[in-house]
This record gives C-alpha cells, structure tokens and sequence, in this order.
C-alpha cells in the first residue's frame, strides 16, 4: 500500500510580525503542492526517509515517535527544489504529523479547532529554537486548511480561525520568487524582545482592514492595507533592500496596483497586485528583471490531502481501510 499526503505552498500577504505575537495575517495557499509518498516495506532495512534533515522540526517529531516510522519508506517531495520561502519545513511537519494520527486513529480529522490546536501548538514545540521566539504556525495553519487563512492567537491558544477565498474579480495577485533567502531563524533573533508597542499597533490596524476588506470583497480597501502594511514595515527598517529596490521598479509600471515583499524582510517572495486583465504585463516586467513567477491567483489551493494507492506486490482488503481528510 502507499500513501500520498499532500498540501500547499503558503505565503504571507499580510502579517509578518504581527503573527508572532498573535496578531491577525492573512496567509494564501497555492500550488505547487508539496508531497510525501509512504510506501510500506517488507524489512526493516529498506525503512528510510528522503527528503526531511533531522534537525528539522519534521525530523525531531519522527525521533520522539520512532514506531510511527519504522515500517515505511518515505519521500518528500519539493516542488520549490530547496529554494525556499513558501512553507518546505512547516508541510514536512504537518506531513509526519498528520501520519501520527492516521495510524492511531485510521482517519486524517482536523475538523474541531481542539485537533487544529494540537497540530498548532506541537509545531510550535518543535519548531522553536533556544535563541528565537516561537515560531506563529500561521504557515502550517494555511497548509493545513488551504485558501486564504487568518489566525489569531493569545497565551498559546487559538482565539480565532478563519477561511476565504479570492474574490475580487477584476483583481489578480503574482507571486515572484526573487532569488534571495534571509535566514528566518536567525533574523527573529533581532526579534525575541518582541515589536514596539507602536509598530504592533500599526501593523494591527493595516492587518485587520485587510482582513474586512477580503470578508467584503472591497479591493480598493484591500490595495489601501496592502500598501500601509508594507509602508510600515519599510520604515521600521523590516525590508530588505533588493525587495525595496523591486518594489520600486514594479510601482513604475501602470499595470501594477500594489507591491509588498513577503516573510522575513519581505526577502523571498514578491507579491504583486494588479487589474486582472494587466496580469501578463505583470509577469512581463517580472521577466525582465529575473523574477521567478511561483504561481498567481488562479492557482489557489486546498489544504492537507491524503491519498492512498494499491501495491502491485499485495492483494488490499479496502474493508479493512478507513481514511478521512
């Protein structure tokens, strides 16, 4: 029998930071979808896994729950090739998580926000470094229950958990790849004494009317929050220049209605915003200056999925099987 659990890639479209310390963000879930096929071995010397270091939150949760793993292969699969940026590590660990489960309770069941708070809280046991805040588990969250997601938290319980869609229909977003990686561990470093009052305020305030304006489907106030969020973030000294530097070139064209770098230092990804008829422009100019295109509006995704397929080598009793996703 092999097992093909899949989920999203995720970026961040709002609320970086903020999420860090419970804050609301809005983070999209599109494809390429990540993968871990499971097959299952008829010795414990072909058991192996592919894919996920060790060091990894993955691999530290497969350390503390060596039975889970002991009788299957697995593989993971990148659809980013280790480049990074939209949510390798947190799709492993949701990935060995989720098999945990299935093989203590032969279903995949995050339906109630008592199980989302157990996946939430372990990743962000295992994802935490001794010298950097917890992590948010805002990205593992959006690749758990895909579309657009905004979580909430305080004192290490989810408050709010919420989904949308994209529904602006004269509106398109790109997502560009720009070739240049911070090291996320190491820059919330700079970050354990947590934001200035005055800086979490404003990201709050840009946050949420973001989030209204996705509830309302009202794009103008969406483009407005957009741009206060990444305004904020820039004079606070939280964007990294090539992206400041992007920002500006892309502002120069009238396809564009709205820019914003995403993640740490808004380093990684770009994220643009335009009329959806303009959309190729955009991917045009991106060209030009050696964006990579990732994915765009029309490649939203759902979340976590699990499918299983027949080996050739045995004769299944589906009788016996029971999944649930």
């Amino acid at each position: 029998m092999q097992f093909n659990l899949s989920a999203p890639s995720k970026t961040f479209l709002v609320g970086e930071y903020l999420a860090l310390e419970g804050g609301p963000s809005l983070v999209a879930a599109t494809g390429p979808r990540f993968g871990l096929s499971i097959l299952e071995v008829e010795s414990p010397e072909k058991v192996k896994v592919e894919g996920i270091s060790p060091l990894s939150p993955a691999g530290k949760w497969i350390r503390d729950h060596q039975a889970d793993f002991s009788r299957h292969s697995f593989e993971f699969c990148d659809p980013h090739n280790g480049k990074g940026g939209f949510g390798a590590s947190t799709a492993q660990f949701l990935f060995v998580f989720a098999w945990s489960k299935f093989l203590e309770c032969k279903k995949i069941d995050f339906e109630s926000l008592d199980k989302i708070q157990e996946i939430w809280s372990s990743y962000r046991e295992y994802g935490t470094l001794s010298d950097t805040p917890k992590p948010s588990g805002a990205d593992l969250i959006a690749q758990l229950v895909g579309g657009i997601s905004s979580l909430e938290w305080h004192n290490d319980e989810i408050t709010e958990l919420k989904t949308y869609c994209w529904d602006f229909e004269e509106q398109s977003f790109s997502l560009f790849r720009t070739g240049t990686k911070v090291r996320t561990h190491e820059h919330l470093r700079d970050l354990k004494a947590g934001l200035k009052p005055e800086l979490k305020e404003a990201l709050l305030k840009s946050s949420l009317k973001a989030k209204k304006a996705l509830y309302e489907s009202d794009a103008f106030n969406f483009l407005i929050a957009l741009q206060e969020y990444y305004k904020t973030l820039n004079q606070n000294q939280l964007v990294a220049p090539h992206t400041q530097v992007l920002v500006d070139n892309f502002y120069q064209s009238e396809s564009v209605l709205g820019v914003k770098g995403c993640g740490a230092l808004g380093a990684d990804v770009l994220f643009v915003l335009s009329e959806l008829e303009k959309a190729n422009n955009v991917k045009a100019l991106a060209g030009v200056v050696g964006l990579e295109l990732v994915s765009t509006s029309e490649d939203m995704s759902s979340g976590l999925e699990l499918s299983m397929s027949m080996s050739a080598k045995k004769n299944i009793d589906f009788k016996s099987i029971s999944a649930e996703v």
